[in-house]
Order: structure tokens, then C-alpha cells, then sequence
């Protein structure tokens, strides 16, 4: 989020004081504009937005899954197939 914002808003944007804990991203963003004195404009906002998610992204894009490994879409099949009282699955 720190680097969108720099990209976007100012270079010095710092979100080092704001809390983020248990918050939504628009509530952080909005203490931190006011926290580093930037009024910023709904095209900025909507430049911000795309620059964080394109980041975010980046940074949490899928891991290529080994030779071999079960793809998450298999596993989570086989996870809704376990009965409550089995800790096998059930097929």
C-alpha cells in the first residue's frame, strides 16, 4: 500500500503510524491521507487503487504447483468430500 502511495501521492508517503488492524483498506487509506496532509482527488483515488491492486497481485500471485502436486481446486474437492465424523475423506 506504502508503495502505491508514494507512486501516486507523494514519495514521503508514510503509513508507519496507522494501525491496521481488524480495518477495511478504504478506512486505512483515508487516515492515512489525512496523516501524511493529502487531499487527494477521485482520478488519484482511482489511479491509487489500481496501482495497489496491480502490487498486491504481484505479491500474492499463485505459486506454480510442483510436478506431481494437487492443484487447491483438487484439495478443496477432496476437503468437502470429508464427513464431520471421519477424518478421512469419504469417496
Amino acid at each position: 500500500m506504502t508503495r502505491a502511495a508514494c507512486r501516486v501521492f507523494c514519495p514521503g508517503f508514510s503509513l508507519a503510524t496507522i494501525d491496521f488492524n481488524g480495518r477495511l483498506d478504504p478506512e486505512i487509506v483515508v487516515e492515512a491521507l489525512a496523516t501524511n496532509r493529502v487531499e487527494a482527488t477521485e482520478e488519484q483515488l482511482d489511479i491509487f487503487r489500481r496501482n495497489y491492486f496491480e502490487l498486491l497481485r504481484g505479491e500474492v500471485a499463485p505459486a506454480r504447483p510442483r510436478r506431481g502436486a494437487r492443484s487447491a481446486g483438487e484439495i478443496a474437492a477432496d476437503r468437502t468430500a470429508w464427513s464431520w465424523g471421519s477424518s478421512r475423506a469419504t469417496t
